[in-house]
């Protein structure tokens, strides 16, 4: 998952995360950190994963993910998607990270253990989130992808071969 995983390798706490956006394959992880305290055990950096995408829909769905896992009281912080850099080219990327209001004190330990519950409800809620960017695509479109007979789940299972034009046109591949 790493490009230079020798000097530079995934810090343990975030794999988790990091691997389950990875496993959308509708999102690319391109750095991360697992938040550090300092000398003082004061928060020094908090967890977070910057990702790549070339639509807006999926950090939405994300977004609606975390807001869901925080709305049941999952989480020890709300965790947010955030804009990082908007620039020409096909990408935009964003970061997955806590929401840490100025006067809080959050402690690491327990933004460690969102990072665990918001990585495994990725992994949970895969084809979910696969369906809900499949049927976000078409409601924009005129095009009728059913008359092409696609099954929208299997678009995104690993390793499955696509080969229809249809999937191709709604940027799905």
């Amino acid at each position: 998952m790493s490009s230079e995983a020798v000097d530079f390798p995934i810090e343990a706490n975030i794999v988790p995360l990091v691997y389950a956006l990875n496993c959308l394959r509708l999102t690319q992880p391109c750095w991360s950190c697992e938040g550090h305290n300092d000398h003082a055990g004061e928060l020094k950096r908090p967890p977070r994963v910057w990702f790549y995408t070339q639509s807006m829909t999926y950090p939405d769905l994300i977004a609606e993910l975390l807001s869901d896992l925080d709305i049941a009281g999952r989480l020890s912080l709300a965790w947010h998607v955030c804009l990082v850099r908007w620039e020409d080219g096909p990408n935009i990327t964003f970061s997955i990270e806590p929401k840490i209001k100025s006067r809080s004190e959050p402690e690491l330990m327990g933004m460690r253990r969102d990072v665990q519950i918001i990585a495994e409800n990725l992994m949970t809620s895969m084809k979910k989130i696969r369906t809900n960017v499949f049927i976000r695509s078409i409601k924009c479109s005129k095009h009728r992808p059913w008359e092409e007979n696609i099954n929208p789940i299997r678009l995104f299972e690993p390793g499955l071969a696509i080969r229809n034009a249809g999937a191709r046109h709604y940027g799905l591949l």
